[in-house]
């Protein structure tokens, strides 16, 4: 095992777990993989990263809804100022939008990316609703 003893003293329960995974739940314990809701915890476990990717990708989505109302042109330039943003900004906003809980202030960060990049918001307007649309509830921004 190349964890330290003081790691696995921080949640044996989990290091545990996470060993009977690795090594196969079959094979470790069959008994256990008998287990009808210890089976679908185990699932659910493995396909973690497969159901907050597509919630990332959901709310990516909403986000790009915003340039619904914009025509090929728009879009088009809107697109390329999006682009030429440095790596850590989009990273940023990925980070945020990933935060965000309802799909609607999704759609609603990407209304204001589209106003800012179309110089309607200037960069301290954007980011300061960025951080109002983030810290409120949707029913508080209605």
């Amino acid at each position: 095992m190349t964890e330290k003893l003081s790691d696995i003293w921080l949640d044996p329960a989990e290091a545990i777990g996470e060993l009977l995974l690795e090594k196969g739940l079959d094979k470790a314990a069959p008994a256990l993989s008998q287990v009808p809701l210890l089976s679908i915890a185990i699932a659910a476990y493995k396909s973690k990263g497969a159901i907050s990717d597509y919630l990332l990708a959901k709310k990516v989505q909403k986000f790009y809804t915003a340039w619904d109302h914009l025509n090929e042109q728009e879009r088009h330039d809107v697109y390329k100022k999006f682009q030429k943003q440095p790596r850590a900004f989009l990273e940023k906003l990925l980070f945020i939008l990933e935060q965000q809980e309802d799909l609607e202030k999704c759609q609603l960060l990407g209304l204001l990316m589209t106003m800012y990049m179309q110089g309607e918001l200037k960069r301290a307007q954007y980011m300061d609703f960025i951080e109002t649309v983030t810290h409120l509830s949707i029913g508080d921004l209605d």
